[in-house]
């Protein structure tokens, strides 16, 4: 379906942006001035992916019950809130990058962003409700 597949690819570009970008970041010194510039370009892909989240949500789920009744919805559930763990490290790293200080949570950033990709790996081979 070409809706669907131009949201997956939306999703997977800006995911791309977001954690593959950070993964370079990690193994870089000093990083406290490449997280400042990285920053725009870190929360645009955040942004593209949690905004083709949704939509690909609605569009694979069919009703708010399957997240609860599926296994696909109880493992896209799992995904959010681990999106939601990396995306609150994101926010640390990026304040205490604008204060110019070395951004402390970086790593568990780069562990959680490892396993949304594990766990975007078992949604694409379940069958969605």
């Amino acid at each position: 379906h070409p809706v669907r597949a131009s949201v997956d690819a939306l999703h997977l570009l800006g995911g791309g942006a977001w954690l593959g970008t950070l993964a370079v970041l990690v193994r870089m010194k000093p990083r406290n001035a490449l997280f400042e510039r990285f920053s725009p370009l870190a929360l645009s892909g955040a942004a593209i992916a949690a905004s083709t989240g949704v939509v690909m949500a609605w569009l694979y789920l069919g009703s708010i019950a399957n997240i609860w009744t599926t296994p696909y919805g109880r493992l896209l559930a799992a995904k959010v809130a681990v999106v939601l763990a990396a995306s609150g490290c994101g926010y640390i790293n990026w304040r205490r990058a604008r204060a110019h200080q070395p951004p402390p949570a970086a790593s568990l950033e780069l562990l959680l962003a490892l396993a949304i990709v594990v766990m975007t790996a078992f949604l694409t081979e379940m069958a969605p409700p």
